[in-house]
């Protein structure tokens, strides 16, 4: 017997013509008929909506300078600082590292100059939190940025470092002294 998923009629699964019987039994066979079904029709009786009525609501103009100006942050600060908390919390590198060592020059070199991001990858979601003047030890201290981005960026020439002078450094070094815990000397009575 043919396939039944034969594409033409004499067929067959491995490729062989189907015998002159089968073919002669398919052409005998009659088709079926299917009997009509009558539907008698259903009519559905009309509903009816009744009328809502909205009030009217006024609302009094108040002149834009009356209105006190908005106390907290804008909807694109708290976004960003949104973003960040994300950052912090998907990427390894973004979290916030508290300072323990004694500051050094390399991490407090600052952006001199930023160029124009090329457009895709490269930390483009972050590039907009970075400002110019940032140290690199900022960039690793703040959760959300990343001190890797500032010396990838450097590498690839977007951005431009420049040095920590002398009176930064030794602001910052003093800064730290201030906030390492002062240790007291206790002496044993004799």
């Amino acid at each position: 017997m043919a396939n039944s998923n034969a594409t033409t009629r004499s067929a067959t699964r491995k490729g062989k013509v189907a015998s002159a019987a089968t073919e002669a039994v398919s052409e005998i066979v009659a088709p079926v008929t299917v009997p009509e079904v009558i539907v008698p029709e259903v009519t559905v009786p009309e509903v009816i909506v009744p009328e809502v009525i909205v009030p009217e609501v006024i609302v009094p103009e108040v002149p834009e300078e009356s209105i006190p100006p908005m106390a907290g942050p804008s909807a694109a600060e708290v976004a960003a600082a949104l973003f960040q908390q994300g950052q912090a919390l998907t990427i390894k590198g973004c979290s916030g590292n508290t300072q323990k060592a004694k500051p050094q020059r390399k991490m407090l070199r600052r952006i001199a100059s930023m160029g124009v991001h090329p457009g895709t990858g490269l930390g483009i979601k972050r590039w907009h939190l970075y400002r110019v003047g940032m140290s690199i030890q900022e960039a690793k201290t703040v959760p959300g940025l990343c001190q890797n981005d500032v010396t990838f960026w450097e590498k690839n020439k977007l951005i431009v470092m420049r040095d920590c002078t002398d009176e930064e450094y030794a602001a910052e070094l003093a800064a730290w002294e201030a906030s390492k815990p002062k240790e007291v000397a206790v002496i044993a009575a004799a």
